[in-house]
């Protein structure tokens, strides 16, 4: 029951909310592109000497949306490094939705608020 009430707390749109979304938004795009999963790996080994997975949280289990975006806080770096090194080709990639997919998701990673909301 905790956790059904937790993920009540999710559905909040204040700024936890507002940013949680764009954080579950930005892993499921992460984790539906290949190509640039095989980027950030390859990103990832040159860096840092290991790779790190995409989470994804689940809805009901509160511990899951902790390590989902403690993640994408850790590998922050190298998704910013993987976006100054690939942006125009990511951009240039699929169809109109698909793009407009990945222009959102270049945003939310090159926003500096973003990355703040989900320290705190």
């Amino acid at each position: 029951q905790f956790n059904l009430i937790v993920g009540d707390l999710f559905r909040v749109k204040d700024d936890y909310g507002q940013y949680g979304d764009l954080a579950q938004e930005l892993i499921t795009w992460l984790r539906s592109k290949t190509h640039v999963l095989a980027l950030l790996r390859e990103l990832q080994l040159s860096t840092m000497g290991k790779t790190l997975a995409i989470i994804r949280a689940v809805l009901t289990r509160w511990l899951s949306h902790y390590l989902a975006y403690r993640r994408l806080l850790e590998v922050r770096p190298t998704l910013e490094l993987l976006i100054t090194r690939h942006e125009a080709s990511l951009r240039s990639t699929g169809n109109a939705q698909s793009r407009a997919k990945t222009s959102a998701a270049i945003t939310t990673i090159k926003n500096p608020t973003f990355w703040h909301a989900m320290a705190r």
